[in-house]
């Protein structure tokens, strides 16, 4: 489906060029990206953009989204996103409350949900990339 999209997306952006005389081709364009955690990784920084006018959540590599930022045609936000821990908020006689991975995600989500409102859909699992403790 995404892919689809994306296809859809760049066969409109080539279209779109050759009506404008290529006035706007140096509009960069998100690619999408799936993160890889690193075995020394607590936490990642996870990046999303949006048309601004809708349509799809993309996850893009850092340098993609650098380039995305401050375009008025994307909309876009980065979290902080935990890998590993406990999964879930526990309570230990000693070390009082843990912070669950799950937990520590959804307040980062909430966050960012502050800019792309619908993030949540795209980040269904609130473990997604869980590495364990």
């Amino acid at each position: 489906m995404i892919v689809t999209s994306l296809l859809t997306e760049n066969i409109l952006k080539q279209n779109y060029d050759a009506l404008t005389n290529g006035q706007f081709s140096s509009i960069p364009t998100p690619v999408a990206f799936i993160p890889v955690v690193q075995s020394t990784d607590n936490f990642i920084t996870r990046y999303f953009v949006q048309r601004g006018n809708g349509g799809i959540i993309i996850e893009v590599a850092s340098s993609n989204y650098n380039d995305l930022v401050g375009s008025a045609f994307y909309n876009y936000v980065s979290l902080n996103w935990s890998v590993r821990g406990v999964p879930h908020t526990t309570k230990d006689p000693i070390q009082g409350t843990i912070e669950g991975v799950a937990e520590y995600n959804q307040a980062q989500l909430q966050v960012a949900e502050q800019t792309l409102p619908e993030l949540s859909k795209k980040l269904i699992n609130l473990l997604d990339l869980y590495q364990g403790t």
